[in-house]
């Protein structure tokens, strides 16, 4: 029986979903965590990193552009949008990176696909079964009832998903997962049937590892209470009140959508910078007082950047590279990569500075994960060991 049968065996209902051998282990004492923002639609990447020094800039964009009076000037040239101020004391703690120019060779330009290729790290004219996650932790030592990886927005595991050996779960929030768990029979009897037996092993786990899981947060009552109580704000204190409950995922994933800014963009994307960076610094106090901030690092990812110029209805269309933030203890802060070129477009498009995959083998080879997932690919000095 596959994983979507096995599913609605046990409750069609329930607010998970779950690989074979999913569940929870009592707190193993620490280790390190990646976080994985995904910004959901395409963020303008020059408008969150802005050259505002460079006079094209304000060529490309008269309506769009954003004041130089009003950037965060990170550099003579390079800035942050101001609805980012909450991250400036992380930037001016050397806790902060942003890798500039990200992209891949020959890109695509449609939301599903170009989200694809970053999530699965493959070429634009290949495709790949599973995610770059999956394929970085693969197969996990046995350590009993585990995730190694966990989801909390949406319903998509995305880099986390595809893979054998990684023990991925898709949660909602953990009270759910709990729930769920609750409503599972207590089991049966297979009568020497392997495959019944399979499935009743797994909800036998499953259900241990709700009681666990509960037992765990009630004793890390309170946990993030003080975050922001928007979307991401919740899924990233979900992330702190498991990491203090003990869990063992090495990867949690986030979503922070809306970035696909047709139109009307300047409130929009002042708005939704802000949730990020208020939700980002309060993450980070948070993970800060539960002594955990040298073991996690938080990193951005879209499916693709905007185009150069703005269009005709105050927003802009489909692009290609954009720059994004890495955040934690360990992080090196500074600029890395290059901006791409404002004079040298591609057809009006940026052209990449920064490989993708350049960018994974740092979190890879910078935070625990296997090495030569990327043959030949050199990871960027941003991450301390």
């Amino acid at each position: 029986m596959d994983r979507r049968a096995f599913l609605k065996l046990l409750a069609a209902s329930a607010p998970l979903a779950l690989a074979p051998g999913v569940g929870w282990a009592e707190p193993p004492g620490g280790g390190r965590v990646l976080v994985l923002v995904q910004l959901d639609g395409g963020n303008d990447g020059l408008n969150t990193v802005i050259p505002y020094a460079d006079p094209r800039y304000r060529a490309l964009r008269p309506g769009l552009g954003i004041a130089r009076e009003r950037v965060l000037q990170l550099t003579e040239s390079a800035g942050l949008h101001p609805a980012l101020a909450p991250l400036m004391p992380r930037w001016e703690a050397r806790e902060l990176a942003v890798v500039q120019g990200l992209g891949y060779a020959a890109p695509n330009r449609s939301h599903f696909r170009s989200q694809d290729i970053w999530e699965t790290a493959s070429r634009s004219d290949e495709v790949l079964e599973t995610g770059w996650v999956a394929r970085a932790l693969g197969e996990a030592p046995d350590a009993g009832l585990c995730a190694d990886a966990v989801a909390l927005g949406g319903e998509e595991l995305g880099p986390l998903g595809g893979g054998i050996g990684l023990r991925a779960l898709v949660m909602e929030e953990p009270e759910a997962f709990i729930r769920a768990a609750r409503r599972l029979p207590a089991g049966g009897d297979a009568k020497g049937n392997p495959a019944l037996e399979h499935i009743l092993r797994v909800q036998r786990d499953i259900k241990r590892s709700g009681l666990r899981l509960d037992a765990a947060l009630r004793r890390v009552e309170g946990v993030g209470e003080g975050m922001p109580r928007t979307p991401l704000g919740r899924q990233l204190q979900q992330a702190a009140r498991l990491i203090a409950a003990g869990s063992t995922a090495r990867v949690f994933k986030v979503v922070h959508g809306g970035f696909d800014t047709h139109a009307g963009q300047l409130p929009r994307h002042e708005r939704l910078l802000e949730q990020l960076a208020e939700a980002l610094a309060a993450f980070a106090a948070e993970v800060k007082r539960l002594g955990r901030w040298d073991d996690v690092l938080v990193a951005t990812y879209s499916e693709f950047g905007r185009r150069a110029e703005e269009n005709a209805s105050g927003g802009t269309d489909h692009g290609t590279a954009a720059p994004h933030l890495l955040l934690g203890g360990r992080v090196r802060g500074g600029l890395y990569g290059a901006a791409p070129s404002l004079t040298d477009l591609d057809a009006g498009e940026l052209r990449y500075t920064t490989e993708v995959k350049a960018y994974y083998a740092t979190l890879i080879q910078g935070w625990g994960g296997r090495e030569g997932v990327f043959p030949g690919v050199r990871a960027l000095p941003a991450l301390r060991a």
